[in-house]
């Protein structure tokens, strides 16, 4: 009607509908609420914009199921709590970058696993573990501290500055400007309204 008209341009938008409302007294055309759904064949989607907060409460279960990708952006912080166990299967690659600090804290046993190798580098320091049994460690210099009695026991033949091997190369790995980088250059675009 002439009071209460589309807020979506006719007829190039005759495909959706939804609702859309202003905020109140102060708030420009920019300023709204909005829950959008577009019908054409092909693009069909549903908008869902919040000016500021958006809260949802489910009492027992929820579910999703996203055919294809999912991306997620989050401008400042975000806290999980969960009350039980946590699961999380990755069928190929998993990669986690942090700008600063990361800790992690188990109260009884942490464990990790590699079928193939585990590789610790921190600049010019490696700590490699290979599945065939071999444990490397290449460094500039190393330091072992024990204040309780200590052993090195091998059952075949011990030796030290034996030959030349330098060891396993940090390659460009544990470079912190290096990480730095990669974590700013994810953050280089801004998140943008998205509509």
């Amino acid at each position: 009607n002439a009071e209460q008209t589309v807020p979506y341009d006719l007829p190039e938008n005759a495909t959706q509908s939804g609702m859309k409302s202003r905020s109140s007294k102060g708030g420009t055309p920019a300023n709204f609420n909005e829950i959008r759904m577009e019908d054409k064949k092909g693009s069909e989607q549903v908008y869902i914009h919040a000016e500021r907060n958006q809260d949802v409460v489910v009492e027992v279960d929820e579910s999703h199921s996203v055919g294809h990708d999912r991306n997620k952006r989050i401008g400042h912080n975000e806290t999980v709590t969960i009350g039980a166990n946590r699961l999380r299967v990755v069928r190929n690659n998993d990669t986690l970058l942090v700008g600063g600090a990361k800790s992690d804290s188990a109260a009884t046993r942490y464990t990790i696993e590699a079928g193939d190798s585990i590789r610790l580098v921190c600049g010019d320091s490696v700590i490699e573990l290979t599945a065939d049994g071999a444990i490397n460690l290449t460094c500039g210099s190393f330091n072992l501290f024990s204040s309780g009695s200590s052993k090195i026991q091998t059952q075949g033949k011990l030796d030290i500055n034996q030959g030349s091997d330098k060891g396993t190369s940090p390659g460009q790995q544990g470079v912190r400007t290096t990480i730095h980088n990669a974590v700013e250059s994810t953050f280089a675009d801004k998140p943008g309204a998205g509509q």
